[in-house]
């Protein structure tokens, strides 16, 4: 078969996969919501308008809309302040130093953001770490959670390592060697970042402001833990090198503060959480291997993860070759499409899958829970590869391609080793979100059939105990030791390499 013509082949994958997890389920719901509601929540047969009508008309529902998409644009905004700087200095950084730079940007991750958002409500609190040395200085503290400061302190955190991972995956173009000639014609450093550094790292900002804009605006966990209220905004800019090094140290505080903090927690002897602990033991650290179902969930997660992760880049690869490297009518529209599950909640689109998979009788099945996932990272790895690709020269490619290679030669030994810094991260954002997906996971999971964050959610709804922390203090120390493997086998460091 002629390349032109099997070319429009690698879209069918992505095209399938939206078309049965997200366009079907998106449109059996949109029909429900022209039927009229009965006595006791059910849903009749009549057509009427009634619904839209009532949700058009009530300005809470405006206030609600706009409210949120003000306040995921300035989470958006101040997660890319925060993490800019970060992602450049390890992009800049020293190769013997980028590996562990690198697995501390990723390390909040392996956290699951329930332990994170409750880290925070200890850091935060009345009696928490905050308010103890505020009170220890001799100062009031104010109060810093259930109101939206909690909010945008919670969520900046949680969704500063999506942003570093996509600047990085964004920083292909950004050479050291462009920055020292421009320094060199006398241009100030104020100048370099304005005309050189921000104009190359543009890719990896949109992708990064996308990420973190979608997530915030569909976030469930940490709003509803911490709160909702008030918004302060504070603004720095920093100019010299001292300073920036300084700054990006304080952010890394920052982003790893609830990491860090779920290891004393994990020994506490307390029965609640509570810092500082009265008291150290190894008392939750025996009772993972004895609360039920937990190893099991911890397993099926695991699982889970890996398989989306492998499907995923199946999929997406051959749909971001096709749309960074091909012109054709209607690119942006199919983009939009495999994308547009990023735009929607995760509880809409886990209730859409919930009515059509109920039919298909995959709700609590493995099918069920991987076709859900893979709706929701199909999006993250179609968005990192395609932006890897269009950093990349297509010249190198057409040069190989003129010289008689055939196309799988081209990709294999051209293509893919020059985006494998992307895939790499592709990999690290598919498994990381689909190992720490809740929301769309509770209405999929059956009691015989539950993911480890799932079994959180579900724990700590009823019990605040250091349990948790001490599962999450078990996955970050064997992922790091699966880091230093990997590391040792192929080199981490070609993941954020120069």
């Amino acid at each position: 078969m002629p390349a032109r013509l099997l070319l429009p082949l690698f879209l069918v994958p992505a095209l399938l996969v939206n078309l049965a997890t997200f366009l079907a389920p998106m449109l059996n719901l949109a029909m429900l919501s022209f039927r009229e509601g009965m006595p006791g929540g059910s849903i009749g047969t009549m057509f009427t308008w009634a619904t839209w009508q009532d949700v058009l008309t009530d300005p809470y529902y405006a206030e609600l809309v706009l409210w949120s998409v003000a306040l995921s644009l300035f989470i958006t905004v101040l997660t890319l302040l925060c993490a800019y700087p970060i992602a450049l200095f390890v992009h800049r950084a020293p190769e013997r130093w980028r590996n562990l730079l690198m697995v501390a940007c990723i390390s909040p991750l392996l956290v699951s953001a329930v332990v994170r958002t409750y880290g925070w409500l200890v850091i935060l609190g009345e009696h928490g770490v905050v308010a103890s040395a505020l009170q220890a200085l001799g100062i009031a503290p104010p109060r810093m959670i259930f109101n939206t400061t909690g909010v945008v302190i919670g969520l900046v955190e949680i969704l500063m390592p999506y942003m570093v991972l996509s600047l990085l995956a964004g920083f292909g173009r950004l050479h050291a060697s462009l920055e020292e000639a421009a320094s060199s014609l006398g241009a100030p450093p104020l100048v370099v970042f304005r005309r050189v550094v921000l104009p190359l790292t543009l890719p990896g900002i949109l992708l990064g402001c996308l990420l973190a804009f979608v997530l915030s605006v569909s976030s469930f966990i940490t709003p509803k833990l911490l709160g909702v209220g008030r918004v302060f905004l504070l603004a720095t800019e920093i100019y010299d090198q001292a300073t920036f090094t300084l700054l990006v140290l304080v952010l890394f505080a920052f982003l790893l503060a609830p990491v860090i903090l779920v290891f004393p927690m994990s020994f506490s002897a307390d029965r609640v959480l509570a810092w500082p602990p009265s008291g150290f033991s190894l008392r939750w650290y025996g009772a993972m291997f004895t609360e039920p179902g937990l190893m099991e969930a911890a397993w099926n997660s695991l699982v889970l993860g890996c398989v989306v992760t492998v499907l995923s880049l199946l999929v997406a690869t051959p749909a971001a070759l096709m749309l960074a490297r091909r012109r054709f009518a209607g690119r942006d529209a199919v983009m939009a499409l495999l994308t547009a599950p990023l735009l929607l909640p995760t509880i809409v689109l886990g209730l859409a899958m919930l009515i059509v998979f109920v039919s298909y009788g995959l709700v609590g099945s493995w099918p069920g829970l991987v076709l859900a996932h893979l709706l929701l990272t199909l999006p993250y790895a179609l968005r990192v590869l395609s932006t890897a690709l269009s950093t990349l020269p297509a010249t190198v490619e057409e040069a190989a391609a003129s010289l008689g290679a055939p196309p799988g030669a081209v990709f294999r030994r051209i293509t893919l080793p020059l985006m494998l810094p992307g895939v790499v991260a592709t990999c690290a954002i598919v498994f990381l979100v689909s190992f720490d997906e809740v929301v769309v996971s509770l209405f999929i999971v059956g009691p015989r059939l539950v993911t480890l964050p799932v079994a959180l959610y579900r724990y700590v709804e009823s019990r605040t105990d250091p349990l948790v922390a001490a599962v999450s203090s078990v996955l970050v120390l064997l992922t790091l030791c699966v880091v230093l493997v990997l590391d040792r086998a192929i080199g981490l460091r070609r993941a954020v390499g120069k």
